[in-house]
């Protein structure tokens, strides 16, 4: 997400990953559906600083993340406990909007 943002600023940008396959950890993550935020999002349900977590949140919420990725043509739906997943709850979905 960086890397499109530098890149949309007219930046040079390279991704330098360490795993031996290109993002890795996005196609495991939520077991491979992708869980990408929660629709209620809120900072008083993370352990930690409480005011830094709602700075973060003022600056960059679930709802931008969702416009993010709807951006960039990835359907996403709310499932249960508020999960947002792709529509197809395929986590390669969500690599191939970033790598391309």
């Amino acid at each position: 997400m960086a890397g499109i943002s530098a890149a949309t600023l007219k930046k040079k940008v390279t991704i330098i990953e360490k795993n031996p396959i290109i993002g890795k950890k996005i196609l495991v993550s939520g077991n491979g559906n992708c869980n990408l935020t929660n629709a209620s999002l809120d900072s008083t349900k993370y352990h930690g600083d409480k005011v830094f977590i709602g700075k973060i949140f003022k600056q960059f919420n679930n709802k931008d993340l969702i416009i993010f990725f709807k951006d960039l043509m990835v359907e996403l739906k709310e499932e249960r406990f508020g999960r947002i997943v792709p529509v197809n709850e395929q986590a390669i979905t969500i690599l191939d909007a970033l790598s391309d």
